[in-house]
């Protein structure tokens, strides 16, 4: 798998920052380097080739610690980002990476992905859904 060096660095940004905040709060349960290498940041990065367009608006919810949503915005700059989690620390560390990574055209919403429905300005206002893992 061939990446370009700007991507490299980013993810590399991305991985350390989750590393550093995942000693802190539990962000993921993957302990084991290379299987979170795979699993948080090349997987989807390998989702990233079949995304719809190079400018899709995304939405994830369950955000977490940011994978899928945003290993899959650092390989479509184009695209836009929106991130739903419920949990403030969470959602404090989704906003850190947005700034490190320099992610202009993403966010968080700290709420319950049911609350946005409120929100006319949000119906069919994406592309593409993500989700990791949500708990009902």
């Amino acid at each position: 798998l061939f990446l370009p060096d700007d991507l490299c660095e980013r993810l590399i940004a991305y991985y350390e920052l989750l590393a550093r905040w995942n000693r802190k709060i539990n962000l993921t349960a993957l302990d084991e380097p290379d299987q979170a290498v795979d699993r948080l940041l090349l997987e989807p990065i390998l989702a990233a080739r079949h995304l719809p367009s190079p400018d899709m608006r995304l939405l994830d919810v369950g955000s977490g610690g940011g994978s899928p949503a945003i290993p899959l915005t650092l390989a479509s700059p184009g695209s836009s980002l929106t991130m739903v989690e419920v949990k403030a620390r969470k959602s404090a560390v989704l906003r850190e990476a947005i700034r490190v990574l320099e992610l202009s055209n993403a966010s968080v919403e700290t709420s319950r992905y049911e609350e946005l429905l409120t929100r006319p300005e949000l119906h069919e206002a994406f592309d593409v859904l993500s989700i990791r893992a949500v708990r009902v």
